[in-house]
């Protein structure tokens, strides 16, 4: 069995509102609903969830269809397409430098930019759209390894406390472990490392993917 510290945001507490951190069952939070919308946070009322929208979650709500890879044919993005940056000299179309001289990343329509560039607009608030098809992009690395880590805390301590097992998981909790992969994934494919460790700490123990050492 793993250490404790071995497990990702296995320091949160177990299911909670996000905004007022008051645990299920509480006199102050006697149910916990999930956001509609992206399901990886939950709420003990529709006021810590404006709240909680107003203060950061906002920037983060992105819905599970938006966090998986996606090919668009309307945009002229063919079925299996090779990302761009498999072709020799391409350039970052924000920077016009070439890809090869600066760590880059793929977005959900297979452009590829230089990893500082997409972080760069977000700084300046443009919108959070492809530069070249205005695909919708994905958060930044760190909110969604971080909301990734408090959805996992949550099935942990569930199973921690004998309510679940990581071999018989409810629907419901599939589907949560299934946006817990999609998180680290995303975040890791940004380059994040901490999200890189918790994808390789799901694929150790075949948590929401099948096992594998490699």
């Amino acid at each position: 069995m793993a250490d404790k510290k071995d497990e990702p945001g296995a320091a949160l507490n177990a299911r909670a509102c996000s905004n007022c951190l008051a645990p299920e069952g509480s006199a102050n939070a006697p149910k916990i609903s999930a956001c509609a919308r992206c399901s990886l946070v939950a709420y003990c009322s529709k006021d810590c969830q404006r709240a909680h929208w107003k203060a950061s979650h906002k920037q983060c709500c992105i819905a599970k269809a938006d966090r998986m890879p996606r090919q668009h044919h309307s945009l002229g993005v063919p079925k299996n397409a090779t990302p761009m940056a498999a072709v020799a000299g391409e350039e970052c179309s924000i920077c016009l430098d070439r890809l090869s001289n600066a760590p880059a990343i793929t977005l959900q329509c297979t452009h590829v930019f230089h990893a500082a560039c997409v972080s760069q607009l977000r700084t300046f608030g443009v919108k959070q759209t492809c530069p070249l098809c205005r695909t919708l992009l994905s958060p930044g690395p760190e909110s969604l390894n971080d909301e990734a880590a408090r959805r996992y805390a949550v099935l942990h301590q569930l199973v921690a406390r004998g309510t679940e097992s990581w071999s018989a998981l409810t629907a419901e909790s599939k589907r949560d472990l299934d946006a817990v992969v999609d998180g680290f994934r995303a975040a890791a494919e940004q380059g994040s490392a901490e999200a890189q460790r918790n994808l390789g700490f799901l694929y150790k123990n075949g948590r929401g993917v099948a096992q594998s050492d490699e």
